[in-house]
Protein backbone atom coordinates (compact mmCIF):
# COMPACT_ATOMS: atom_id res chain seq x y z
CA UNK A 1 0.00 0.00 0.00
CA UNK A 2 1.35 3.44 -0.85
CA UNK A 3 2.10 5.39 1.90
CA UNK A 4 1.34 8.52 0.02
CA UNK A 5 -1.98 9.24 -1.42
CA UNK A 6 -3.96 12.21 -2.85
CA UNK A 7 -7.50 13.18 -2.19
CA UNK A 8 -9.17 13.11 -5.44
CA UNK A 9 -12.08 15.32 -4.36
CA UNK A 10 -10.03 18.05 -2.96
CA UNK A 11 -6.47 17.34 -3.81
CA UNK A 12 -5.19 16.95 -0.27
CA UNK A 13 -1.92 15.30 0.71
CA UNK A 14 -1.72 12.55 2.94
CA UNK A 15 1.47 10.22 4.85
CA UNK A 16 0.52 7.05 6.04
CA UNK A 17 2.98 6.12 9.11
CA UNK A 18 1.73 3.10 10.78
CA UNK A 19 4.45 3.46 13.12
CA UNK A 20 3.17 6.28 14.63
CA UNK A 21 0.41 4.71 16.32
CA UNK A 22 3.41 3.60 18.65
CA UNK A 23 3.50 6.37 20.26
CA UNK A 24 2.93 7.06 23.86
CA UNK A 25 -0.34 8.48 24.96
CA UNK A 26 -2.31 9.56 28.14
CA UNK A 27 -5.34 10.76 26.58
CA UNK A 28 -8.21 9.15 28.49
CA UNK A 29 -11.18 7.94 25.98
CA UNK A 30 -13.80 7.09 28.05
CA UNK A 31 -16.70 5.10 27.06
CA UNK A 32 -18.86 6.39 30.44
CA UNK A 33 -22.43 7.74 29.31
CA UNK A 34 -23.71 10.56 30.62
CA UNK A 35 -26.29 9.45 33.50
CA UNK A 36 -27.65 12.89 33.11
CA UNK A 37 -31.31 13.62 30.98
CA UNK A 38 -31.82 17.41 32.14
CA UNK A 39 -29.19 19.42 33.70
CA UNK A 40 -30.28 22.67 35.68
CA UNK A 41 -28.28 25.25 33.96
CA UNK A 42 -28.09 23.50 30.55
CA UNK A 43 -29.75 25.82 28.11
CA UNK A 44 -31.25 22.90 25.86
CA UNK A 45 -32.38 21.05 28.19
CA UNK A 46 -36.65 21.12 28.60
CA UNK A 47 -37.28 23.98 30.85
CA UNK A 48 -34.99 26.11 30.23
CA UNK A 49 -36.13 27.56 26.82
CA UNK A 50 -35.94 30.95 27.99
CA UNK A 51 -32.17 30.70 27.69
CA UNK A 52 -32.28 30.54 24.32
CA UNK A 53 -33.41 32.63 21.33
CA UNK A 54 -37.35 31.47 20.51
CA UNK A 55 -37.95 27.98 18.73
CA UNK A 56 -37.60 28.62 14.66
CA UNK A 57 -38.55 24.96 13.80
CA UNK A 58 -39.76 21.91 16.41
CA UNK A 59 -40.75 18.08 16.20
CA UNK A 60 -43.11 16.96 18.58
CA UNK A 61 -45.68 18.63 20.89
CA UNK A 62 -44.01 18.84 23.15
CA UNK A 63 -40.55 18.98 21.24
CA UNK A 64 -38.31 16.01 20.86
CA UNK A 65 -36.43 18.32 18.43
CA UNK A 66 -36.28 22.21 17.75
CA UNK A 67 -33.98 24.56 16.03
CA UNK A 68 -32.87 27.60 17.39
CA UNK A 69 -30.87 30.62 16.47
CA UNK A 70 -27.46 30.63 17.95
CA UNK A 71 -27.21 32.75 20.62
CA UNK A 72 -23.35 33.66 19.40
CA UNK A 73 -23.42 33.28 15.61
CA UNK A 74 -20.59 33.12 13.39
CA UNK A 75 -22.58 34.83 11.19
CA UNK A 76 -25.68 37.21 10.98
CA UNK A 77 -27.72 38.86 7.97
CA UNK A 78 -28.13 42.02 10.37
CA UNK A 79 -24.45 43.70 9.11
CA UNK A 80 -22.94 45.88 6.68
CA UNK A 81 -20.02 43.31 6.88
CA UNK A 82 -19.21 41.72 3.33
CA UNK A 83 -19.94 38.19 4.81
CA UNK A 84 -23.41 37.79 6.04
CA UNK A 85 -25.29 34.79 6.64
CA UNK A 86 -28.11 32.28 8.90
CA UNK A 87 -26.72 30.10 12.27
CA UNK A 88 -29.21 28.08 13.82
CA UNK A 89 -28.53 25.39 16.30
CA UNK A 90 -30.67 22.11 16.03
CA UNK A 91 -30.93 20.59 19.26
CA UNK A 92 -31.07 16.71 18.66
CA UNK A 93 -33.20 15.82 21.93
CA UNK A 94 -35.23 16.68 24.94
CA UNK A 95 -32.82 14.24 27.16
CA UNK A 96 -29.70 15.98 28.00
CA UNK A 97 -28.06 12.74 27.47
CA UNK A 98 -29.24 11.46 23.80
CA UNK A 99 -27.09 11.88 21.54
CA UNK A 100 -27.87 10.42 18.33
CA UNK A 101 -25.62 7.02 18.57
CA UNK A 102 -28.50 6.06 20.89
CA UNK A 103 -31.24 7.37 18.20
CA UNK A 104 -33.38 4.68 16.45
CA UNK A 105 -33.64 4.55 12.98
CA UNK A 106 -37.12 6.54 13.45
CA UNK A 107 -35.66 8.88 15.39
CA UNK A 108 -32.51 9.58 12.98
CA UNK A 109 -34.85 9.83 10.13
CA UNK A 110 -37.26 12.70 11.89
CA UNK A 111 -33.71 14.86 12.28
CA UNK A 112 -32.04 13.98 8.56
CA UNK A 113 -35.61 15.33 7.16
CA UNK A 114 -35.22 18.32 9.89
CA UNK A 115 -32.20 19.02 8.45
CA UNK A 116 -33.57 18.98 4.95
CA UNK A 117 -36.65 21.19 5.81
CA UNK A 118 -34.45 24.09 7.68
CA UNK A 119 -31.44 23.82 4.77
CA UNK A 120 -33.98 24.41 1.93
CA UNK A 121 -35.76 26.99 3.88
CA UNK A 122 -32.43 28.81 4.43
CA UNK A 123 -31.32 28.48 0.40
CA UNK A 124 -34.74 30.61 -0.19
CA UNK A 125 -33.60 33.59 1.04
CA UNK A 126 -31.75 35.32 -1.85
CA UNK A 127 -28.31 36.28 -0.36
CA UNK A 128 -27.67 32.53 0.74
CA UNK A 129 -25.44 31.27 -1.68
CA UNK A 130 -24.01 28.01 0.61
CA UNK A 131 -25.69 26.19 3.47
CA UNK A 132 -23.14 23.71 5.66
CA UNK A 133 -24.72 21.22 8.01
CA UNK A 134 -22.33 19.97 10.58
CA UNK A 135 -22.19 17.96 14.30
CA UNK A 136 -19.12 18.80 16.40
CA UNK A 137 -19.39 15.95 18.87
CA UNK A 138 -17.50 16.76 22.26
CA UNK A 139 -15.07 19.36 22.98
CA UNK A 140 -12.10 17.73 21.15
CA UNK A 141 -14.24 18.50 18.21
CA UNK A 142 -15.40 22.05 18.62
CA UNK A 143 -18.44 21.75 21.09
CA UNK A 144 -18.68 23.37 23.96
CA UNK A 145 -22.46 22.44 25.09
CA UNK A 146 -22.35 18.77 25.74
CA UNK A 147 -26.24 18.58 25.55
CA UNK A 148 -26.49 16.88 21.59
CA UNK A 149 -26.89 19.31 18.96
CA UNK A 150 -25.93 19.69 15.39
CA UNK A 151 -25.86 23.05 13.46
CA UNK A 152 -26.31 24.61 9.89
CA UNK A 153 -25.19 28.01 8.89
CA UNK A 154 -25.93 29.56 5.68
CA UNK A 155 -23.59 31.98 4.04
CA UNK A 156 -23.55 34.31 1.07
CA UNK A 157 -20.71 32.92 -0.40
CA UNK A 158 -18.90 29.60 -1.62
CA UNK A 159 -16.40 28.54 0.84
CA UNK A 160 -12.69 27.44 -0.68
CA UNK A 161 -12.70 23.98 0.30
CA UNK A 162 -16.35 23.69 -1.81
CA UNK A 163 -15.84 25.75 -4.80
CA UNK A 164 -12.12 23.19 -4.44
CA UNK A 165 -14.63 19.67 -5.03
CA UNK A 166 -16.70 21.53 -7.10
CA UNK A 167 -13.87 22.84 -9.45
CA UNK A 168 -12.44 19.20 -9.30
CA UNK A 169 -15.53 17.22 -10.17
CA UNK A 170 -16.48 19.82 -13.36
CA UNK A 171 -13.05 19.97 -14.58
CA UNK A 172 -13.36 15.72 -14.43
CA UNK A 173 -16.67 15.79 -15.71
CA UNK A 174 -16.06 18.24 -18.85
CA UNK A 175 -13.03 15.68 -19.42
CA UNK A 176 -14.49 12.52 -18.95
CA UNK A 177 -18.13 12.75 -19.38
CA UNK A 178 -18.80 10.95 -16.04
CA UNK A 179 -19.07 12.27 -12.30
CA UNK A 180 -16.16 11.52 -10.10
CA UNK A 181 -17.73 10.12 -7.79
CA UNK A 182 -19.78 8.07 -8.98
CA UNK A 183 -16.70 6.61 -10.50
CA UNK A 184 -14.85 6.36 -7.11
CA UNK A 185 -18.04 4.16 -6.26
CA UNK A 186 -17.76 1.46 -9.03
CA UNK A 187 -13.89 1.46 -8.26
CA UNK A 188 -14.20 1.11 -4.83
CA UNK A 189 -16.96 -1.70 -5.31
CA UNK A 190 -14.10 -3.31 -7.41
CA UNK A 191 -11.35 -3.15 -5.14
CA UNK A 192 -13.63 -4.02 -1.94
CA UNK A 193 -10.89 -3.23 0.61
CA UNK A 194 -12.29 -0.30 2.35
CA UNK A 195 -16.08 -0.53 2.09
CA UNK A 196 -17.45 -0.62 5.42
CA UNK A 197 -21.23 -0.75 4.55
CA UNK A 198 -23.36 -0.95 1.91
CA UNK A 199 -27.22 -1.71 1.44
CA UNK A 200 -29.79 -0.75 -1.66
CA UNK A 201 -29.17 2.76 -1.82
CA UNK A 202 -26.26 4.24 0.02
CA UNK A 203 -22.57 2.80 0.50
CA UNK A 204 -20.16 3.49 3.04
CA UNK A 205 -16.29 3.40 2.37
CA UNK A 206 -12.78 4.92 4.40
CA UNK A 207 -11.63 7.28 1.76
CA UNK A 208 -8.54 6.41 -0.29
CA UNK A 209 -6.64 9.31 0.99
CA UNK A 210 -8.19 9.43 4.55
CA UNK A 211 -6.92 12.81 6.38
CA UNK A 212 -8.32 11.48 9.84
CA UNK A 213 -7.89 8.26 11.56
CA UNK A 214 -11.19 5.63 10.90
CA UNK A 215 -13.05 8.43 8.61
CA UNK A 216 -15.89 7.17 6.75
CA UNK A 217 -18.14 8.75 4.11
CA UNK A 218 -21.33 8.06 3.21
CA UNK A 219 -22.37 8.04 -0.51
CA UNK A 220 -25.86 7.52 -2.40
CA UNK A 221 -25.09 5.19 -4.73
CA UNK A 222 -27.68 6.84 -7.34
CA UNK A 223 -25.74 10.67 -8.22
CA UNK A 224 -27.81 12.82 -6.21
CA UNK A 225 -26.17 16.70 -6.07
CA UNK A 226 -29.09 17.94 -3.40
CA UNK A 227 -30.13 16.43 0.20
CA UNK A 228 -33.36 18.09 -1.09
CA UNK A 229 -33.42 15.08 -4.02
CA UNK A 230 -33.42 12.01 -1.41
CA UNK A 231 -36.40 10.14 -2.35
CA UNK A 232 -38.56 9.02 1.34
CA UNK A 233 -36.98 5.12 0.53
CA UNK A 234 -33.39 6.94 0.79
CA UNK A 235 -34.05 8.79 3.77
CA UNK A 236 -34.96 5.50 5.24
CA UNK A 237 -32.22 3.94 4.08
CA UNK A 238 -29.75 6.98 4.85
CA UNK A 239 -31.16 6.87 8.53
CA UNK A 240 -30.82 3.03 8.80
CA UNK A 241 -26.95 3.26 7.94
CA UNK A 242 -26.23 6.03 9.66
CA UNK A 243 -27.22 3.92 12.89
CA UNK A 244 -25.57 0.62 11.99
CA UNK A 245 -22.21 3.16 11.40
CA UNK A 246 -22.48 4.90 14.92
CA UNK A 247 -23.29 1.42 16.30
CA UNK A 248 -19.48 0.43 14.91
CA UNK A 249 -18.01 3.32 15.46
CA UNK A 250 -19.31 3.11 19.66
CA UNK A 251 -18.36 -0.64 19.72
CA UNK A 252 -14.76 -0.10 17.87
CA UNK A 253 -13.69 2.72 19.73
CA UNK A 254 -15.75 3.87 22.18
CA UNK A 255 -17.15 7.24 23.11
CA UNK A 256 -14.84 9.42 21.02
CA UNK A 257 -15.24 12.81 19.43
CA UNK A 258 -16.02 13.51 15.92
CA UNK A 259 -17.30 15.81 13.41
CA UNK A 260 -19.61 14.68 10.35
CA UNK A 261 -20.82 17.25 7.85
CA UNK A 262 -22.97 17.39 5.20
CA UNK A 263 -21.42 18.23 1.26
CA UNK A 264 -24.26 19.16 -0.90
CA UNK A 265 -25.60 22.12 -3.21
CA UNK A 266 -28.88 23.27 -4.00
CA UNK A 267 -29.69 21.78 -7.22
CA UNK A 268 -29.14 18.65 -8.80
CA UNK A 269 -25.96 18.83 -11.75
CA UNK A 270 -24.46 16.33 -13.22
CA UNK A 271 -20.99 16.55 -12.17
CA UNK A 272 -21.47 17.11 -8.44
CA UNK A 273 -22.40 13.75 -5.66
CA UNK A 274 -23.68 14.06 -2.16
CA UNK A 275 -21.48 12.65 0.86
CA UNK A 276 -21.51 12.66 4.31
CA UNK A 277 -18.36 13.14 6.45
CA UNK A 278 -17.59 11.42 9.57
CA UNK A 279 -14.16 12.33 11.07
CA UNK A 280 -13.03 11.02 14.46
CA UNK A 281 -10.71 12.93 16.31
CA UNK A 282 -8.89 10.42 17.54
CA UNK A 283 -5.44 11.93 16.56
CA UNK A 284 -4.28 15.63 16.55
CA UNK A 285 -2.90 17.85 13.48
CA UNK A 286 -0.05 19.27 15.06
CA UNK A 287 3.09 21.17 13.46
CA UNK A 288 3.62 19.53 10.23
CA UNK A 289 0.09 19.61 9.33
CA UNK A 290 -0.97 23.07 9.74
CA UNK A 291 2.67 24.29 8.42
CA UNK A 292 2.67 22.06 5.12
CA UNK A 293 -1.22 21.47 4.44
CA UNK A 294 -0.04 17.86 4.52
CA UNK A 295 -1.60 15.32 6.55
CA UNK A 296 -0.14 12.68 8.52
CA UNK A 297 -2.36 9.76 9.36
CA UNK A 298 -1.27 6.37 11.23
CA UNK A 299 -4.43 4.41 10.40
CA UNK A 300 -4.47 3.30 6.47
CA UNK A 301 -8.22 3.01 5.28
CA UNK A 302 -7.69 -0.38 4.37
CA UNK A 303 -7.23 -1.59 7.85
CA UNK A 304 -9.75 0.99 9.38
CA UNK A 305 -12.36 -0.39 6.92
CA UNK A 306 -11.22 -4.25 8.16
CA UNK A 307 -11.92 -2.90 11.45
CA UNK A 308 -14.93 -1.01 11.23
CA UNK A 309 -16.65 -3.95 9.13
CA UNK A 310 -15.73 -6.73 11.78
CA UNK A 311 -18.20 -4.99 14.28
CA UNK A 312 -21.29 -6.15 12.77
CA UNK A 313 -24.59 -5.59 14.19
Amino acid sequence: MSNFRISFETGEQVIYSAKRAARPKDFNYSDDINSLEHKKDCPFCVGNEENTPPTVYKVGEPWIMRVVENKFPAVTMNTDEFVKGIHYVVIESNKHNRNIDSFDVEELEKLIRLYITVASDMYKNPEIQYVQIFKNYKREAGASLEHPHSQIIGVNFIPNNILKELDISRDYYYGKESCIYCDEIEKEIVVNKRIVIENEHFIVICPYASMYQYQTQILPKRHISSLFSLTDAEIKSLSAMLKDLLNRYRRCLGDIAYNMYFHFISKEVKEYHLHIDICPRTNIHAGFEISTGAIINSVYPEDAAELLKSFDK
